[in-house]
């Protein structure tokens, strides 16, 4: 099982309890923080305990839906305040305002801007302060399983991708991946992005032993047996992040440093075949914008011939 991240109980649809991995402190201290009111969400993301953009999205939404359950079955606690409950269209103008402070917590993040205008249209439709909690719950709920079944899709296709092209290349050993910043479970609701391909991979490498192993194909095709994840300074995303991930997987991994890629291509025991990278934001013409280091990984990776995906 994949790392996680973000532990939403939705056992008690109507009341809820949510709790995030503080990032900050790993890879020495594994700390969950506990998401009671938008307050909490604003401040795990602003300091970035929570970081990744879907993670961010996921985040900021649960705090939504705990803090409008916590007011509506405790309205004399100190949050509940803030609103004036016997009337929905002022508590409404509250809950507004309360998502546009929500926002200013991480700007850049387009998957919170989009969740936050959902969950205003969803506000704007609602009759009154239950109906609110429970269409906000399903919205929650479908953001976080969509994410996560578009994360282990994208991995899967990904893998399978890469598998494709190596064997029309005619290669059929094993072989080693880059990857920078953290594109896992620590940066979307599981399984990952970038990290989710890596993952994949390596299931498919497992499964090609078990195969091997035991007689059932001896045929030699290419499968992945090693991940370089960079460090990413300033904030070593990779170096604290990724390499933590990947500890917990099991998968074998070495950490290099960012200014060390081009000598571990040309020196790795085990061919280096391609790099997986996330995106921040990625424009209609193709253009992307990620971590400070994924230009020069992706310069170094042409000058190879590796495959950038």
């Amino acid at each position: 099982m994949s790392l996680e991240a973000i532990v939403f109980d939705r056992s008690e649809p109507e009341n809820v309890s949510v709790k995030v991995l503080d990032q900050l402190l790993l890879p020495y201290t594994t700390k969950y923080v506990p998401i009671h009111t938008i307050d909490d969400g604003y401040s795990v993301i602003k300091s970035m305990q929570v970081r990744g953009a879907p993670a961010i999205a996921i985040v900021g939404s649960l705090s939504v839906l705990t803090e409008v359950q916590l007011i509506k079955h405790n309205p004399t606690s100190d949050v509940a305040t803030l609103y004036s409950l016997v009337n929905w269209e002022s508590t409404k103008t509250v809950l507004n305002k309360r998502l546009d402070f929500l926002l200013s917590s991480r700007p850049t993040a387009v998957n919170l801007s989009n969740s936050l205008v959902e969950i205003k249209n969803i506000l704007k439709s609602s009759s009154d302060l239950k109906a609110f909690d429970g269409s906000l719950y399903n919205y929650v709920c479908e953001l976080i399983d969509e994410d996560l079944a578009n994360n282990m899709k994208m991995g899967d296709n990904g893998a399978k991708y890469l598998i494709d092209v190596l064997q029309k290349d005619g290669f059929k050993d094993e072989f080693a991946v880059l990857t920078i910043c953290n594109t896992g479970s620590l940066a979307t609701s599981g399984y990952g992005t970038a990290l989710g391909v890596i993952r994949s991979l390596w299931k498919d490498s497992l499964a090609k032993t078990d195969k091997a192993d035991s007689g059932l194909d001896n045929e030699k095709c290419p499968r992945m047996g090693h991940v370089f994840p960079l460090e990413t300074r300033p904030y070593n995303q990779g170096s604290r992040l990724t390499a933590y991930e990947l500890v917990y997987d099991k998968i074998p991994s070495t950490l290099i440093t960012d200014s060390s890629i081009a000598y571990r291509i040309r020196t790795s025991p085990i061919p280096i075949k391609a790099a997986f990278v996330g995106a921040d934001r990625i424009v209609r013409n193709g253009d992307t914008a990620n971590k400070i280091g994924t230009l020069q990984l992706a310069v170094i990776c042409k000058q190879f011939g590796i495959k950038f995906l």
